[in-house]
């Protein structure tokens, strides 16, 4: 049986900015931006892991189509 949830078409937990990127619609820098502004945080499934940031792509769906980034 394969346990590997990628095969199922599923993402992992933590996915990169630029997973998110591709998956939102949006521009991997627009992610940066709201980083460095305070905008996309730990409360939106941000964490860091060494130099990379991770973000867990069910917080950050939720949080988007809530419309928590909106300007």
């Amino acid at each position: 049986m394969d346990t590997d949830p990628r095969s199922r078409g599923d993402l992992p937990l933590y996915v990169s900015l630029d997973v998110v990127a591709a998956r939102s619609g949006l521009s991997r820098w627009t992610l940066y931006h709201w980083i460095a502004d305070g905008k996309l945080t730990a409360t939106h499934g941000l964490t860091r892991a060494g130099r990379k940031h991770l973000v867990k792509w069910a917080v950050f769906e939720q949080a988007f189509a809530r419309g928590d980034f909106a300007s």
